[in-house]
């Protein structure tokens, strides 16, 4: 079970669009270096 790592610019609209896949996921911002949303397995973000 691998954590996937991608680059988005997360905003509002990105943050009410995330949808549980079951695997732990994590967005990194574009524009603010240090910026990660995580999904958990469960579907709780942080």
């Amino acid at each position: 079970m691998g954590t996937k790592h991608q680059r988005f610019q997360i905003d509002r609209d990105f943050t009410r669009a995330l949808r549980v896949t079951g695997d732990y996921q994590a967005y990194q911002c574009d524009e603010l270096p240090g910026f990660e949303v995580k999904v958990t397995p469960a579907g709780s973000a942080s």
